[in-house]
């Protein structure tokens, strides 16, 4: 059985990353207005691809939630992409983080890992938006809000997910390289300008996003399909 399971998932997945390869390609050393349209088509592609091996018959089994998280990641990133509204677009992606956190209390092996997940993620959003208010002041604005919100929650779901074991692997990894995404969207939007001439100055931290931001998105319904494998097959 678990043979038949695993070459299942092969068959969709070998043809679903390659796809995200060539996609990845454009993305990367096309660019232009085809690099806008591949970018938000991948993310959908990820989605369905993820759909496709969802649990129909058990809704109720954890992976749903990541199910969920895919669908709030096409339309946070059809805010960001398509309609350049940032607002929106992190609301988004705090909901799908939230939905992370879900689906690692669901899978949690016990209430103590529940209650640390918890306590952890408290203790990170408090300490990230309050950081935020110290740095950025009279700046300090919705977005920021949100987006600090959201990375907290990002990087305890990587932290707890790791901590999950080889089961969470490839989630682990894809949340990390999520996380890559981020911090280069955060070195290039300006709020922390280095100084010009400096190492970091000379990084082109806007054109790493995609380089971290796809493979993220291929990693995680990846992993919701193999987890699903005895299920599907």
């Amino acid at each position: 059985m678990g043979r038949v399971s695993n070459k299942y998932v092969a068959i969709g997945a070998i043809p679903f990353v390659i796809t995200e390869l060539a996609y990845w390609y454009i993305i990367i050393f096309v660019g232009g207005t085809a690099g806008v349209y591949v970018s938000f088509l991948s993310i959908v592609l990820a989605c369905l691809f993820a759909l496709v091996y969802a649990d129909w018959g058990h809704l109720k089994r954890p992976t749903t939630f990541i199910n969920l998280a895919l669908l709030g990641t096409v339309a946070a990133d059809y805010f960001l992409i398509l309609q350049e509204d940032k607002l929106n677009g992190m609301i988004c992606f705090s909901v799908v983080q939230l939905l992370y956190f879900a689906y690692l209390m669901a899978t949690a092996k016990s209430k103590k890992e529940r209650v640390t997940n918890i306590v952890v993620r408290a203790i990170a959003v408090f300490a990230a938006e309050a950081a935020m208010l110290a740095v950025l002041r009279e700046k300090t604005d919705a977005v920021s809000a949100l987006s600090l919100f959201y990375i907290a929650n990002l990087a305890v779901n990587m932290l707890f997910a790791y901590a999950q074991g080889k089961k969470r692997l490839l989630f682990a990894i894809g949340l990390t390289l999520f996380l890559l995404c981020d911090l280069c969207v955060g070195l290039s939007s300006g709020y922390l300008p280095f100084p010009e001439g400096s190492f970091l100055h000379s990084i082109p931290f806007g054109g790493l996003v995609w380089v971290f931001y796809l493979p993220s998105q291929t990693l995680i319904p990846l992993h919701l399909a193999f987890e699903n494998r005895k299920k599907v097959a």
